[in-house]
């Protein structure tokens, strides 16, 4: 740790300034010649003593609050650089002017570039391909005491997929092209008796966003659309079936019982809600 000492003779006079003082700094260590920034500020710790806690922030800072990683890249006057930052974790960026900012995730395209603006709070979204997906992103501006403008970037929705079942899921199941389907590994085949495959992988969280709060899903191509979910019911917990679709050398159609329940995610991911889809029976061999 670092303890910085001011002389009461100083120039400048922390008891009377109490508002974030922007500092110009050349890192010694780049090959670059553009100087960054940091914000100083204090908080009083005796005022009869005259002790001061100095810490120094970034003037930018992007905290990734999906499931993932994300791919940044981050284009301004005084420089051009791209990043990873991992699910939980941010990035600080250390130049006070604007800039324009593009992500990705596993799997997508690069976004369009959209301004950042410092000290600009108007909630900015970002959309992104993923498959045959469109996915929003949201970011979510904050300027916190230390003067670090910080910017949440979230989803509105996680679906977490505990069934083992190769799920599809869309805002609008009569609009076809509207679906939203990932890649799975292992498809289902009509004739197929056993449907519950225990090896069968899939990612665990999927990102979804839709405007009216709605989702319909379905089990892979071989079942019809269930019935509309309301994502807004918050502690929701309830059960929902989906039945097959009738094949010509089939008698038979399977009823997949599934259960559901819509809560927010935990810590800094609260923004976004949990859509847990899993089997509503499930058998236990503890023979």
């Amino acid at each position: 740790e670092n303890l910085i000492c001011c002389d009461e003779n100083e120039e400048k006079d922390f008891s009377q300034d109490k508002l974030p003082i922007l500092l110009e700094t050349l890192p010694s260590s780049s090959s670059s010649n553009s100087p960054h920034y940091h914000y100083l500020s204090h908080t009083t710790i005796s005022n009869e003593g005259g002790m001061f806690c100095l810490s120094l922030s970034a003037p930018f800072e992007l905290v990734n609050l999906l499931p993932t990683s994300l791919g940044v890249e981050i284009v301004s006057v005084n420089s051009s650089y791209s990043s990873t930052v991992q699910s939980g974790l941010n990035l600080l960026h250390m130049f006070s002017d604007n800039f324009q900012l593009k992500v990705r995730i596993r799997d997508s395209e690069w976004s369009e570039y959209c301004e950042i603006v410092f000290r600009r709070l108007t909630p900015i979204i970002l959309e992104i391909k993923q498959d045959s997906q469109t996915v929003l992103l949201k970011l979510d501006s904050v300027v916190s005491r230390t003067g670090t403008h910080t910017l949440y970037l979230y989803c509105d929705y996680w679906i977490e997929n505990l069934t083992r079942l190769p799920l599809h899921y869309t805002c609008n199941p009569i609009k076809s092209c509207q679906l939203q389907s990932p890649s799975p590994k292992k498809k289902m085949c009509p004739n197929q008796s056993d449907w519950y495959h225990s090896s069968y992988q899939q990612p665990h969280l999927l990102l979804y966003s839709a405007e009216n709060s709605k989702l319909h899903l379905r089990v892979d191509h071989s079942s019809k659309w269930s019935e509309r979910l309301n994502l807004d019911n918050i502690g929701l917990e309830g059960h929902f079936s989906v039945k097959e679709l009738k094949f010509p050398n089939r008698r038979d159609r399977v009823s997949f019982q599934l259960a559901v329940s819509v809560k927010f995610a935990p810590d800094i991911f609260y923004r976004t809600k949990i859509i847990s889809v899993a089997p509503r029976y499930m058998l236990v061999n503890n023979t």
